[in-house]
């Protein structure tokens, strides 16, 4: 019903007049307990270039009939995501605190069903830093590029809350939204109840070259291999990748990754890449739990599994679906209103010599392991160029900071807005509690598998004492501790690059037994490789339908209720493995593989939950009981740690709620 709703009443800009007015909408029952109207508003507030824009908004009523508190707005991130499509995500995130009170989502102006902006060039762009396609973009925008900053948002959510009828407002916002929800309560802070801000952006940023990213790395690098998470793959991730990127400096990593239907796909790795992979590690935190075995394989001749953690990177920053997230929308008002260090109306060469002059003010040392040209390469900087600024700032109101209660969320894996920017914003916040959350990246309400920081929400809405940190990781839940341990790099050892690495299966001797010790470490690769893949896809594909993930080095999954089927997957070289795994009851497993392969002894191998074997490889039948760790020549060993992603797995319909939850992140 809502689909179509959004389909039959969704107006084009053109030809609204500029004067629209943000009277009271009438909004119509569009399903239970939701209300859908529009808003329609000037494109141009001072009336100089034509047109409106018609904003979608959805009210969800509150559950209880007691009194009612003022609505809670939820803003996304980006900029460019948009809301009206995570509602029922808001809505199960912050279930909570909705007992008295209505949340209400809308479309920013240029995202979603509010007149989204797209730039064809630029949304096919492999890197959305690209100047070229970013003045493209400009160009086929037109002069109603200047009006899709925070200025002209923080107006459109002052005219949805005229039409809500209200006096005041809470805010929730996420990422790039903290920006607007600031700058609304600065402008309107008679109108503003609450604010809650999770992963903070500074009123007077974003950095154009996200320099406390750089200073947050090193930390969150050194805290992904604590506790001895990395023993066994690395002593020194940090000096891994510092190594890795001075060789990705002189010659980039290029190569072939398989997709979910095992087709190739082509990928090049160069140290901004290695930079966009690490910090997307905030959203997914599987992608840093399994950096430091593929920087380590990479600085020693294996390119394949960093290769394909690229690729998941560049799918976890891009959907690749406009109406979710309008890059167009994102460069224009990263491009018209981020703080550069040029004049607005300089030419090309005038800005970057402007750029590269600003960035060597900074030492080189607090951008290490990266360097001053990988941070301009990989800037807002870079990719506004060529972009063509109007010629006077979209200024932010500048009263003194809002005395509204205020809640900050701050996670301390976030590196794309780091606890540093949390604490700056906070410090200038005249009644705020920052809550740090331990363990956590980007976005702490959707990605902490703690109750603790929700529980704090409850105690902030009640006007009681909030906790200063929580774990964000502690839970008591089998099922979600299962889903924690997916983001410790102790899953995800070194891969074998030749066969001959391997110590043949106990009993099984010579080029046999490294074959079944093949098929085995395909197996256990198998749970963490899908399910950290499946972190990125629509829930539904757990409850009806079937996700397919391409293999390290061949082939492809495809999970399917609960079977899980290998179609020539090889993860050892030379080793073809194809087959079918199926959940049996809580707890088993039963694995029935045939085994192909240059590099193997043809034949077939079966092997259960407890890690034992058997089959016949070369015409020989074996039997191999469950292993007490799993070696390759030089000490290092695999675990039988990645199992834990089974358990996650085999519950299709518990994992779905909390990949729902998980998609309500946002991006910056």
């Amino acid at each position: 019903m809502r689909r179509r709703l959004l389909l039959s009443t969704a107006l084009a800009i053109v030809g609204l007049c500029a004067g629209a007015s943000s009277a009271p909408a009438a909004f119509q029952s569009c399903g239970r307990d939701l209300r859908c109207g529009h808003v329609v508003v000037p494109l141009d507030r001072s009336g100089s270039v034509p047109g409106g824009i018609s904003l979608l908004v959805e009210r969800i009523l509150p559950r209880g009939t007691a009194s009612r508190q003022p609505p809670l707005l939820a803003l996304s991130g980006g900029p460019g995501q948009a809301s009206v499509s995570a509602r029922d995500d808001f809505a199960a995130l912050l279930a909570p605190v909705l007992d008295r009170r209505e949340l209400v989502v809308f479309d920013q102006r240029g995202t979603g069903s509010s007149g989204v902006l797209r730039c064809p060039e630029l949304e096919r762009a492999s890197s959305s830093n690209q100047p070229g396609p970013a003045a493209q973009c400009a160009q086929e925008l037109g002069p109603a590029r200047a009006f899709y900053t925070t200025r002209d948002s923080v107006a459109d959510i002052e005219a949805v809350r005229q039409a809500l009828g209200v006096d005041r407002i809470s805010l929730y916002a996420v990422s790039y939204g903290t920006k607007v929800a600031l700058a609304y309560a600065t402008a309107y802070p008679g109108h503003v109840d609450r604010l809650i801000l999770d992963s903070t952006v500074p009123l007077t940023g974003p950095d154009p070259f996200a320099l406390s990213t750089f200073a947050a790395l090193p930390r969150v690098m050194s805290a992904v291999c604590g506790a001895r998470a990395c023993a066994g793959i690395t002593t020194d991730f940090r000096g891994d990748v510092a190594a890795l990127t001075a060789r990705l400096r002189r010659q980039p990593l290029a190569g072939t990754v398989f997709g979910g239907r095992g087709q190739r796909i082509h990928v090049r790795l160069d140290e901004t890449g290695l930079l966009d992979l690490l910090v997307a590690g905030d959203l997914d935190q599987t992608l840093m739990g399994a950096a430091p075995a593929a920087v380590a394989a990479a600085r020693h001749g294996d390119a394949q599994p960093l290769l394909r953690l690229a690729r998941r990177a560049s799918q976890v920053e891009n959907p690749g679906d406009p109406r979710q997230l309008s890059i167009g929308l994102f460069a224009a008002t990263i491009c018209e209103e981020s703080p550069f260090p040029w004049p607005r109306t300089a030419g090309h060469d005038e800005r970057l010599a402007d750029a590269q002059a600003a960035l060597g003010a900074v030492p080189e040392e607090s951008l290490l392991p990266f360097d001053r040209a990988t941070a301009l390469a990989d800037s807002a900087a870079q990719l506004c160029l060529d972009w063509p600024a109007a010629p006077n700032a979209p200024a932010l109101a500048t009263s003194p900071p809002p005395p509204v209660p205020t809640l900050i969320y701050s996670g301390t894996r976030d590196t794309r807005t780091p606890i540093g920017d949390a604490g700056a914003v906070a410090s200038g916040l005249p009644n705020v509690r920052l809550l740090t959350v331990t363990g956590v990246g980007h976005s702490v309400l959707g990605s902490s598998l703690s109750d603790c920081p929700l529980q704090q929400l409850g105690r902030f809405f009640a006007g009681r004492t909030v906790a200063s940190r929580c774990n964000g990781l502690a839970t008591h839940d089998a099922f979600l501790q299962s889903i924690a341990q997916l983001f410790s790099p102790s899953l995800y050892p070194v891969p074998p690059s030749s066969i001959n690495q391997l110590v043949p299966a106990h009993g099984v001797r010579g080029r046999r037994g490294r074959t079944a010790t093949a098929a085995l470490l395909t197996f256990i690769d198998a749970f963490p490789t899908v399910l950290s893949t499946v972190l990125l896809q629509d829930p539904a594909v757990l409850t009806g339908g079937a996700a397919s993930v391409g293999g390290l080095r061949g082939g492809h999954y495809t999970l399917r209720g609960d079977q899980l089927r290998l179609d020539r997957v090889v993860y050892v070289p030379g080793v073809v493995v194809s087959g079918v795994i199926r959940f049996v009851g809580a707890t088993g497993i039963d694995a029935h593989f045939r085994i192909t392969g240059r590099a193997a002894v043809p034949g077939t191998v079966s092997i259960d939950e407890r890690l034992a074997m058997r089959g016949n490889l070369g015409g020989k039948t074996f039997s191999v009981a469950p292993p007490g760790r799993l070696a390759r020549a030089g000490g290092a060993s695999w675990s039988r740690a990645p199992l834990v992603a089974a358990n996650a797995l085999r519950r299709p319909v518990r994992l779905a709620g909390l990949l729902a939850r998980l998609r309500a992140r946002s991006t910056w």
